[in-house]
């Protein structure tokens, strides 16, 4: 069933799945399926790995909801409480869109990050077509050590790139539809609803108070695009709009940094006035009133579009400041070498040069001197290499290369396989057995055709003992680590 740390977002009882009842559990990374009267999930799909999700249409006898993968697959899930069926599918449709979209771009992010690797790396892409195009290990066995060195590098690092900006007419190219009903429809994907989400903050703001508790998704954004903060130039507002009081925020944080004021005189434009007196000495000066009741309609709508305007550069500035509240870093480091410094080096150096005194009686004993001469001599130990290098100089660099991609994929494959000890966790059991059946089918699709034709083609040379070797001494260390497994079980 679900892990203990695993966050449980919602429970549904009375769902089928392949005409079996159960419950169906929407947790904080994945979505689960078990049987009733068994402990266990019989389906289970992470968000990661779902593409979009699928209802059926209304008036339809039985109410479902399917799942599309991007593999292709689907699942689907019949509510069949008489009751609830409806509410219930409804609440899991409203809870997946808020979730699906988070790990799409998860997906996407990740996606990206592994295409800019394989691109940069030939060697790595090679690896990835030895060992996951040819089904040796699957894709994640192949990516879970990598991207999780990228996950926890130097967050500074990771956010040097620039997030793309937000159109200001991203609102105005939602073009609503009608409805025959003499009503519109507006359609809002994820990336609009983030655009909204970050051009008006309190949106997100009321958008949680609400959702799902107070309204649902359909009847917030309804009330959104009815709202008196949607359309600017009204000039009565409904009490029973919620977003009322967005725009009496944003006036209220714009109105505290016009109070403020400008601190960098530089960039202040009322400091480039110029005044014969200053304020308050002996001239009075009548500040003209704003709240003229004859304004019109025009000159109102007006100065609504002027404080959109002033309201977004203010984020815009305060952004700026928040990126640079840090200061300037220093480039260079503070410590400098002298030419006194340089100098008092050389001769330090001459000085020890000079009074040196070779005691070569004491560096190597006579014995030692007369092993590595024979070592060295013609049919010496460390002489036997030169035939190696003439069967180097046979092969040619096109069987060389080859060699190097297998000796690649074998590390690889033992890394994984090594990186299961000690063996612990029912998960690193199952991993360790995994691992050592894919390092057997390496050995068969792999290792033994080449073997096969060098030995043919180049009459017998041996060029994979140390591969064979580097497997033999896993085998090794998988039969012993089973032999005490079954020791210990028995």
């Amino acid at each position: 069933m679900a892990a203990v740390s695993e966050e449980v977002l919602l429970v549904v009882k009375k769902v089928r799945q392949r005409k079996q009842d159960g419950t169906l559990y929407l947790m904080a990374e994945r979505i689960a399926w078990g049987p009733e009267g068994k402990d266990r999930f019989t389906v289970s799909h992470l968000y990661a790995d779902t593409r979009c999700q699928k209802i059926s249409p209304d008036g339809k006898s039985k109410i479902q909801l399917q799942l599309v993968l991007h593999t292709g697959e689907s699942t689907t899930f019949h509510f069949s409480n008489d009751s609830s069926a409806l509410k219930d599918r409804d609440a899991a449709k409203e809870l997946l869109q808020q979730l699906l979209p988070k790990f799409k771009k998860k997906a996407n992010k990740e996606l990206e990050e592994k295409n800019r690797m394989l691109q940069e790396d030939p060697v790595l892409f090679q690896l990835y077509k030895d060992l996951v195009v040819s089904q040796v290990i699957s894709a994640d066995e192949f990516w879970a050590n990598r991207l999780g060195d990228t996950n926890h590098a130097d967050p500074s690092l990771s956010n040097n790139k620039q997030e793309v900006g937000i159109s200001g007419a991203f609102l105005a190219d939602i073009r609503p539809q009608t409805d025959g009903c003499n009503g519109l429809r507006y359609n809002l994907t994820a990336d609009i609803i983030e655009s909204i989400f970050r051009t008006y903050p309190t949106v997100k703001e009321k958008y949680c108070e609400n959702v799902p508790h107070n309204l649902t998704e359909k009847e917030f954004w309804t009330r959104f695009f009815q709202s008196h903060y949607f359309h600017r130039d009204r000039i009565n507002t409904g009490t029973q709009d919620i977003f009322s009081e967005c725009a009496k925020q944003d006036e209220k944080g714009l109105k505290s940094m016009v109070v403020q004021g400008v601190k960098n005189p530089l960039v202040d434009l009322l400091m480039l006035e110029d005044k014969t007196l200053d304020e308050g000495y002996g001239v009075y000066t009548t500040v003209p009133s704003t709240s003229n009741s004859n304004r019109s309609v025009k000159e109102s709508s007006n100065s609504a579009i002027i404080k959109r305007f002033n309201h977004h550069s203010a984020m815009v500035l305060a952004a700026g400041a928040r990126k640079y509240a840090h200061g300037p870093v220093p480039l260079q480091s503070q410590q400098y070498t002298t030419s006194q410094d340089i100098i008092n080096s050389v001769n330090y150096i001459q000085h020890e040069m000079v009074n040196y005194k070779p005691n070569l009686t004491q560096v190597l004993s006579s014995t030692t001197a007369s092993s590595a001469i024979a070592a060295l001599s013609s049919g010496g130990v460390l002489m036997q290499a030169a035939t190696q290098q003439a069967i180097n100089q046979m092969v040619p660099s096109e069987v060389q290369g080859e060699l190097k991609h297998l000796y690649a994929a074998a590390g690889e494959l033992l890394r994984h396989f090594w990186s299961c000890f000690p063996v612990n966790t029912p998960f690193m059991e199952e991993k360790v057995s995994k691992m050592k059946s894919n390092l057997e089918r390496f050995q068969m699709t792999k290792l033994c055709p080449f073997q096969e034709k060098i030995q043919r083609q180049y009459l017998g040379t041996n060029l994979t003992g140390h591969l064979e070797q580097m497997l033999q001494t896993a085998y090794s260390k998988f039969h012993i680590w089973q032999t005490r497994r079954m020791l210990r079980k028995t």
